[in-house]
């Protein structure tokens, strides 16, 4: 399977960047909750890709909403390499 051959290719590296929100007014064009994809997210963690948070809608320009979304996803018990993170602005 063609995803077997990316996931093994020394060369091709990967970042996966997760959502980790609550709903709020303007947030709900998001539908999973970070917590249920613990197996997941193990599973990307555990092969050394990048995890990383998906800012929020509002988390570019609240320190508290990224305060609040980074405890989120870094309570998904999982050992990763790294926790990044990246913002975009597509509302």
């Amino acid at each position: 399977m063609a995803a077997d051959v990316l996931w093994s290719a020394p060369s091709a590296r990967s970042s996966f960047y997760f959502l980790a929100l609550t709903l709020a007014p303007g947030d709900q064009d998001y539908a999973y909750d970070v917590r249920d994809l613990e197996a997941e997210i193990g599973m990307i963690a555990d092969a050394g890709w990048e995890v990383g948070l998906h800012g929020g809608h509002w988390a570019y320009s609240d320190p508290e909403a990224l305060e609040t979304e980074k405890r989120r996803l870094e309570g998904v018990p999982v050992r990763s390499p790294s926790l990044s993170s990246m913002f975009n602005f597509a509302k």
